[in-house]
């Protein structure tokens, strides 16, 4: 008589992944289609760059001044207000797929803020290594600035990083709390959204002018500094990162 030896079997049903699997499926969700987020504002930066290096050496080539110091180029701010569009685009799109998947709310907001911190990070550390090549090369030989713009100063390698990190996070969370304000309320609760925002921008305005408080204001901007005044905005990505999912975690996907 022969015996069979069997094992036991885990049947258990219903057992969740751990968490750190459930947010990096929301991750790979997002990443599925890498142009979005990566590819396409990675390209669009290098036309714009290109482009500007081109003119300068037209200029330069022409008028015969290699020293084009006292241009300013803001070129490199389209990342971080393309960063705005691709946090909207992407919780607006993947939001109802995710659902659809069997992911929570608060699986897909915490998934969706890892993603938003790494493409911070990642972009951060990009211009940053640019930005140290175009000081090395005296502004690509004609001390022209784009990466590193005059008005951040003489940043080490961590400060820059440290600038564009927080500007883009910044961006990224002001992108998702949009994007739940829309999700949610759709149309109507964009345009009360925007108008409710320019009525406190102005409201602030007139408060700080009744009360005189401007220099108080640019007083404490000045005391900061730059790196300061970068790290007090993580307080408020932090807010609208909190009020982003308020809104999300009852928002009902529709088409």
């Amino acid at each position: 008589m022969t015996t069979v030896e069997t094992r036991p079997t885990d049947t258990s049903i219903g057992v969740a992944p751990p968490l750190a699997v459930r947010l990096a499926n929301v991750v790979r969700l997002h990443l599925a289609n890498p142009w979005t987020p990566i590819i396409i504002p990675t390209l669009i930066l290098a036309v714009i760059f290109l482009a500007n290096l081109a003119i300068w050496n037209l200029i330069a080539y022409n008028t015969g001044n290699e020293d084009l110091s006292n241009v300013n180029n803001g070129g490199i701010a389209f990342v971080a207000i393309y960063m705005l569009v691709v946090a909207t685009q992407t919780m607006n799109s993947t939001f109802p797929f995710a659902l659809g998947y069997g992911v929570t709310r608060r699986d897909f907001y915490l998934g969706s803020s890892a993603l938003f911190l790494m493409l911070s990070a990642g972009y951060a550390a990009g211009i940053t290594v640019f930005a140290l090549i175009e000081r090395a090369t005296s502004g690509w030989g004609l001390n022209a600035s784009f990466f590193a713009p005059i008005y951040l100063g003489d940043l080490n390698a961590a400060e820059f990083f440290w600038v564009y990190f927080t500007l883009l996070v910044f961006f990224f969370f002001l992108g998702a709390a949009t994007a739940a304000v829309y999700v949610r309320w759709r149309t109507t609760g964009m345009l009360v959204f925007f108008g409710g925002l320019l009525a406190i921008i102005i409201a602030s305005i007139w408060l700080l002018s009744i009360t005189d408080s401007f220099g108080a204001v640019g007083q404490f901007f000045v005391s900061a500094g730059l790196l300061g005044s970068h790290s007090w905005s993580l307080a408020v990505s932090a807010l609208m990162a909190i009020a982003g999912y308020a809104l999300l975690r009852r928002a009902t996907p529709r088409n």
